[in-house]
């Protein structure tokens, strides 16, 4: 008579695994550092380019964060108003915009958003041109 032997199964529990996979992305996410950029400095780059017109409206923003339109100083909301009047008045008008190389890229970034909200979508950077002889 031939004895039988029980069969064992290997089970390899898999539900505890799925917690400690949880378990390694929590701590992951939790212990790894996020790189948060920082004012990112804008250097104008030198080009050649159209000259500027004297029907272009023009703004400029110092590294103060103080914004002219033509050469009468106004804050941010006030410039857009004024450019707002001009593009109405004149559709094509081109916005000029002259900033200052240390001059943080979120507040061009707020201008233009504002610009775009208006309705002015021609609008030029003025950059820095440097006398290259070919």
């Amino acid at each position: 008579m031939a004895i039988r032997r029980r069969k064992i199964f290997a089970n390899v529990p898999i539900s505890s695994m799925a917690d400690i996979a949880f378990l390694l992305l929590i701590f992951f996410m939790v212990t790894s550092v996020l790189k948060v950029d920082a004012d990112l400095p804008l250097i104008l780059p030198d080009a050649g380019g159209e000259e500027i017109k004297e029907k272009d409206l023009q703004i400029s923003v110092d590294r103060n964060r103080q914004f002219y339109f033509g050469n009468i100083a106004m804050d941010l909301d006030a410039t857009v108003a004024k450019v707002q009047e001009q593009v109405q008045l004149n559709p094509g008008a081109r916005v000029v915009i002259n900033a200052h190389d240390n001059l943080p890229v979120e507040v061009l970034d707020r201008l233009f958003e504002k610009l775009k909200r208006i309705g002015a979508t021609n609008i030029a950077i003025v950059t820095k041109q440097e006398n290259r002889q070919l």
